[in-house]
């Protein structure tokens, strides 16, 4: 199964139309319709998709697998799917919002958020960036 149908699949089971869920994350009805079909793999939409089904926990764990599994190089996709888990389920509000700020202050406080965590923990803060890198997703 693709993440594409899977999204479709908890969709249908939510009772949400295209319409529906495009009017309630701001993408167009077409843009979900082509992510479910697997032609679109825009990782942001698909994370906003996953974010507003309202999805219990194990169903978030399976949707990041398998967007992991498509979108993630094999030797990074367990270090990735670790980062995915902890961001998304971990400190689930299901407010659906994203809050995203100037790259400035993410660098700046970029020591604060490592304050705590464990060497295994940081290293696999490295290998995520390492891998947006990889998929442009982080401009030099």
């Amino acid at each position: 199964m693709t993440i594409g149908e899977y999204l479709k699949e908890k969709r249908n089971e939510k009772g949400l139309s295209l319409r529906q869920l495009a009017y309630k994350i701001k993408l167009s009805h077409t843009s979900i319709s082509d992510i479910e079909k697997g032609v679109i793999k825009k990782e942001s939409s698909i994370l906003k998709i996953i974010s507003a089904l309202n999805l219990t926990n194990p169903e978030k764990e399976r949707a990041l697998q398998l967007l992991v599994e498509e979108l993630t190089p094999k030797d990074l996709q367990d270090d990735v799917l670790d980062l995915k888990k902890a961001l998304i389920i971990q400190n689930n509000s299901n407010a659906g919002d994203i809050m995203v700020g100037s790259t400035k202050k993410i660098y700046t406080s970029i020591d604060e958020d490592l304050k705590g965590l464990s060497e295994d923990e940081i290293q696999l803060v490295r290998n995520y960036i390492a891998f947006l890198k990889s998929q442009k997703i982080i401009k030099k």
